[in-house]
């Protein structure tokens, strides 16, 4: 009797084991709603976008999230949030409008990304862009007709 009560206990313990090894996997979910991620531009894409910039740039450019920063973009310390799957950062710039949106009406398209708006008033610029089911919306404030600060806003 105490021989067939260690192996009761052993064998309940392996069967324990099993179960809780076998549960511990990776599951994929499948009732996840959300969009797949997908990479913002593939190192070959990345490479011919470079090759097309000046020396100057080539060695400056950055991009946040598949979006590009405005040459000279210095983003600013603690503007960084992640709401979900929105990440909003803060930039400042020394920009002319004109050269400003021109940037983006060219490197968006450079990007994948379709630009949806380019809206212009006294004291603002807003240039909104899709890609894959993505937003990005990039403000500026303008004061004195440059811009020296913008946001950047994508998913």
């Amino acid at each position: 009797m105490f021989r067939n009560r260690k192996s009761l206990i052993f064998l309940s313990i392996l069967v324990l084991t099993a179960v809780f090894l076998t549960g511990c996997g990776k599951k994929e979910s499948t009732t996840d709603n959300s969009a797949p991620s997908q990479p913002a531009l593939t190192e070959s894409e990345m490479e011919h976008f470079k090759s097309n910039l000046g020396f100057m740039a080539r060695s400056e450019y950055q991009d946040l999230e598949g979006v590009p920063l405005y040459v000279g973009s210095t983003e600013i310390d603690n503007s960084r949030s992640l709401s979900g799957s929105v990440l909003t950062a803060a930039f400042n710039i020394m920009a002319q409008i004109d050269e400003f949106t021109t940037f983006y009406e060219r490197e968006f398209p450079n990007f994948g990304w379709d630009l949806l708006k380019n809206e212009v008033t006294d004291t603002r610029v807003k240039l909104e862009a899709t890609k894959s089911g993505r937003l990005a919306t990039i403000t500026a404030d303008i004061e004195d007709g440059t811009i020296t600060e913008y946001k950047l806003i994508t998913d």
